[in-house]
């Protein structure tokens, strides 16, 4: 996939993200398995506010040419993605979360994948 494509994918999945942890933060709670209290639902409307910021930033970089720039947008948000597919799974395995976690390790684990392909050069 390019970079812009692969961009312009965060961009929505951030957008996607950030309306659905604004609007129904017991709905993501409920999905991993937790129970839908309102400090979890504060922490997920706070988070909904920085995936508006960082739907921003990479909707920004999304005609970078190669490059360093590039680059280091591209680790940056492979880094964010493989964090969370790491985290994701240890919650896991210690019983933390449910089944339900990995509607969100998957397309991490994707997004993860394709950012990386963009690493070299």
């Amino acid at each position: 996939m390019s970079f812009r494509a692969l961009a312009i994918a965060t961009t929505a999945l951030c957008a996607a993200l950030a309306v659905g942890l604004m609007v129904a933060p017991g709905f993501f709670a409920a999905t991993f398995g937790l129970d839908p209290v309102t400090e979890a639902a504060v922490m997920a409307r706070r988070a909904a506010v920085l995936f508006v910021g960082l739907g921003g930033m990479v909707y920004a970089t999304r005609d970078l040419p190669e490059g360093p720039m590039r680059r280091g947008v591209a680790l940056s948000v492979f880094a964010m993605m493989a964090g969370l597919v790491g985290l994701g799974l240890a919650e896991f395995a210690a019983g933390r979360v449910g089944m339900g976690i990995f509607v969100a390790v998957i397309p991490e684990a994707l997004f993860a994948l394709g950012y990386a392909r963009h690493l070299r050069g």
